[in-house]
């Protein structure tokens, strides 16, 4: 449907087209995030998702068809899918901690960094 109300040069605008991918899109594409958290990981199935997430962008961005995805991701002004899953699973991780377990996020930095 995305498609069919964004073309090239008519239909709905940047500003629409990112916030019906913000609300409705990220969270179909990424329900269930860390359950197939390691499933991911996987280039096969990484690019998969990836080329869904171009294809959207292409929209979004009102580009060509031939465009890259790491271009389209930066066009469109979204984040890439692959970090997108990363922060979900964190923010669930974080959420259902008990707090014995020792994540990377309650180290403390070294203080070069």
């Amino acid at each position: 449907m995305l498609g069919s109300i964004a073309k090239l040069n008519w239909g709905l605008g940047h500003k629409s087209l990112k916030t019906i991918y913000e609300g409705a899109l990220v969270p179909l594409m990424t329900y269930g995030a860390p359950v197939w958290e390691e499933a991911i990981k996987k280039q096969r199935l990484l690019r998969k998702v990836q080329s869904s997430q171009r294809l959207i962008n292409i929209k979004i961005a009102k580009a060509y068809r031939t465009i890259s995805y790491e271009a389209s991701c930066l066009l469109a002004g979204v984040q890439p899918i692959g970090i997108e899953i990363e922060g979900k699973t964190c923010l669930y991780k974080r959420e259902r901690s008990t707090g014995k377990e020792d994540y990377e996020w309650d180290k403390p930095l070294p203080a070069t960094e």
